[in-house]
């Protein structure tokens, strides 16, 4: 999600909600931005789009490499 536009926390909400019909299925939130002064916190974005706990929300700047390496790691050891 980019995590400086909380008017596309809906849409993600709903495609989460696709994904998990009719069956669960491993998944992260990259919260996308998180070089920008504006943008909201792993723990925000879990409030706004009312997730549990249980859901990976992690930090994420698209634009350095490392960063998406670290989740797409965090996403295999999920596998």
């Amino acid at each position: 999600v980019d995590a400086t536009d909380e008017n596309n926390f809906a849409e993600a909400r709903e495609m989460l909600n696709e994904f998990m019909h009719p069956k669960s299925v491993p998944y992260i939130i990259a919260a996308n931005k998180q070089d920008r002064a504006n943008a909201l916190k792993p723990e925000k974005i879990r409030q706004v789009m009312q997730l549990g706990a249980d859901s990976y929300i992690l930090p994420c700047t698209a634009s350095q490499k490392s960063s998406v390496q670290f989740i797409l790691k965090q996403l295999l050891e999920m596998l």
